[in-house]
């Protein structure tokens, strides 16, 4: 699959080779929203009144590398 040179998955955070030319601070924010990603939004919250994750788009999206 053709990626763009500006886009991510979250997987790509962790390939040195595919992040080096961003600012630490890009990175590092990069980094802060893919974490609440699999934290918070790909996981069930009690105060959303249904079972299931807050977006139940996302993990799929995930498997199926189409998270960007």
């Amino acid at each position: 699959m053709p990626q763009a040179a500006n886009l991510f998955l979250p997987t790509d955070l962790e390939d040195v080779s595919r992040t080096k030319k961003l600012a630490g601070s890009d990175l590092s924010a990069l980094h802060a929203v893919a974490d609440w990603i699999k934290t918070f939004v790909a996981r069930p919250h009690k105060d959303l009144g249904r079972a299931g994750p807050v977006c139940p788009f996302v993990p799929r999206a995930d498997e199926l590398k189409t998270l960007w």
